[in-house]
């Protein structure tokens, strides 16, 4: 059964000029194989198709044309149906959700993802706010997804690894063929740490142009939202961000210097509405999220009652940390501050001054603020008008 509704989508999705959308439509008036054997050009004609499009779809399935591909990839390939029990139930909800996802790694269809995309051709600014923010994502328990391109989505995907957390890469091309090279790497270490390496291709299709924009929309399809690191004026992140306002995705940008080409997009994104993402380290509390674990998962706690409470001491005291992080970077976004000024506004919060003290020396040698002359702490890349 599994192999025939293998073979009739392979054979649906190749009759050239139907495209997804129509292929979908179509099994959705002749959901069973045996019922599409029994169709004659003629009845095929009837439910939209051309004539042209009627007869080799007719001829594709009397000479079984996809079969040895069908057999092909139940021997040797992952992959999940629109129809499975086990298909994202994220991408059901999109417009044009793929009828077929081929995967190498672990592929979990109930998990919270969010996406992190942005252009090829970024700055060492986008690079590094794409990789912390991935790492801050990993922290509030989330699968990072973007697109294995170089760029922002290298940056996203290798800070979510070092992270000790979990990526899914989806292609423009399919999963045998890693494109662009560079990443082959990149994408190994991927599935061998529990991500995956996604596309709705073919495994042995390569890459071209017009499948990236496609791609798109699996994306932030199985995201609950899309961070728009960096993005020229004409970057594909931006048909990302489409496609997730189109999908009723929450969407972020990072704003970025107004001199900055790479930047002209998501600064563009924020005055139409997008939510400015102000700093890596402000992501779990811009999204409305929580800090799930530190630096060892939840699932690997053991059950021994002592040691679950000194994981716990850990993971409140990493989610303590993260909070100061928060109100510091937030006092300093707005101005530059002393030490003493700083102190005064955070225990007002009930902050507790040895937290701050620690906090701030993590902070810069981390080198996410730095110290002016006259003592006073900013925000590293930040620009304030009123100094």
């Amino acid at each position: 059964m599994r192999e025939l509704q293998l073979l009739y989508w392979l054979t649906l999705l190749g009759v050239t000029g139907l495209g997804v959308t129509k292929a979908r439509e179509i099994h959705r008036k002749v959901p069973d194989y045996a019922l599409a054997m029994d169709y004659r050009s003629e009845d095929w004609s009837a439910c939209g198709l051309t004539d042209e499009q009627a007869q080799a779809l007719r001829h594709a399935l009397v000479q079984g044309l996809h079969r040895n591909d069908a057999e092909r990839i139940l021997k040797h390939y992952q992959f999940i149906m629109e129809e499975d029990v086990e298909y994202p139930a994220a991408l059901r909800e999109i417009q044009t959700p793929p009828p077929l996802l081929f995967y190498q790694g672990r592929f979990v269809s109930n998990e919270q993802r969010v996406a992190v995309v942005g252009t090829r051709k970024c700055t060492a600014y986008g690079k590094r706010a794409a990789f912390e923010t991935a790492q801050m994502l990993v922290h509030g328990d989330c699968c990072v997804v973007s697109g294995l391109a170089l760029g922002i989505d290298r940056a996203a995907h290798r800070g979510a690894l070092l992270a000790h957390g979990r990526t899914y890469a989806v292609l423009g091309s399919g999963i045998d063929v890693i494109y662009p090279a560079q990443n082959q790497e990149l994408a190994k270490q991927i599935i061998e740490t529990g991500g995956a390496v996604i596309s709705e291709f073919l495994p042995w299709t390569g890459p071209e142009r017009y499948r990236f924009p496609q791609r798109n929309r699996i994306i932030s399809g199985l995201s609950k939202a899309v961070i728009i690191v960096e993005a020229g004026a004409k970057s594909g992140a931006l048909i990302t961000s489409a496609f997730a306002l189109e999908q009723n995705r929450d969407v972020y940008a990072i704003p970025g210097s107004v001199f900055s080409l790479s930047s002209a997009g998501t600064n563009e994104l924020i005055s139409q509405g997008a939510t400015p993402l102000l700093h890596p380290a402000l992501t779990l509390s811009t999204l409305g999220m929580q800090v799930e674990h530190g630096l060892i998962c939840a699932s690997e706690r053991r059950d021994d009652p002592v040691i679950q409470r000194k994981q716990f001491v850990e993971d409140q005291e990493v989610e303590d940390i993260v909070q100061v992080e928060q109100l510091i970077i937030r006092e300093l976004a707005a101005a530059p501050m002393l030490y003493e000024e700083l102190l005064m506004v955070l225990e007002a919060d009930n902050t507790c001054t040895q937290s701050i003290h620690t906090v701030i020396a993590l902070l810069e040698i981390r080198q996410v603020i730095g110290r002016e002359l006259d003592g006073r702490y900013y925000l590293i890349g930040h620009t304030n008008l009123s100094t």
